[in-house]
């Protein structure tokens, strides 16, 4: 999760700026308006423009706290060409067929609409077994996002690993107050560990 501590939360806001700059704005598979890491950016949006839409689920809380119920691999419920922008986060390894979620992303949006995403890269399995259950089934390295979104049309993409491997390890082993200290004197690279990937594409 990118917290305001996150040496990723600069490049995070400036990414969230983007999406913000262009409506509507949805954000897909969300468990609620501005949940999570969204909360430290709700300032940069149009709360009238912003719609929050959970995946499939029964929980009638989550339900509640979205505008709207959404199966990332068929966003049928939006039209085409209507989106400024779609977000998605830490959503693309829980769904069977990714390249679905990519291209019907890519179909809402309109010309010189902007997606962004994000996924774990190094992290553990984080699916969820209770009645509501949704399985984790992916890691995406850099090369893999590109092609997925190049694949499917989009004119630019763009991929940040969120740390650097050092930092990635710590917090791998629980140790983000000291992920967060390193982060700030370690470059994160491409190609290299890091816990997560951030997308950009544009298309």
């Amino acid at each position: 999760m990118i917290t305001q501590n996150s040496p990723f939360y600069p490049e995070f806001r400036k990414l969230m700026s983007e999406a913000a700059a262009q409506t509507p704005v949805y954000d897909i598979g969300t468990s609620g308006r501005f949940a999570k890491e969204m909360s430290s950016v709700k300032d940069l949006f149009n709360p009238e423009t912003y719609k929050a839409a959970c995946g499939p689920t029964t929980d009638e809380t989550i339900r509640a706290a979205c505008d709207f119920a959404a199966d990332a691999e068929d966003l049928s419920m939006i039209g085409s060409d209507t989106a400024g922008a779609v977000i998605s986060l830490e959503v693309l390894e829980h769904v069977k067929r990714p390249e679905r979620v990519v291209r019907e992303v890519f179909r809402v949006l309109k010309s010189g609409g902007v997606c962004v995403l994000s996924t774990p890269f190094m992290a553990g399995y984080h699916g969820k077994s209770d009645h509501d259950s949704y399985e984790d089934y992916f890691r995406f390295t850099h090369a893999g996002l590109q092609f997925l979104f190049r694949d499917a049309g989009f004119s630019s993409v763009e991929v940040f690993p969120v740390n650097g491997p050092l930092a990635c390890r710590l917090e791998m082993l629980k140790l983000g107050w000291l992920a967060n200290f390193v982060g700030r004197f370690e470059k994160p690279r491409l190609g290299k560990l890091t816990t997560r990937h951030f997308v950009k594409a544009k298309k």
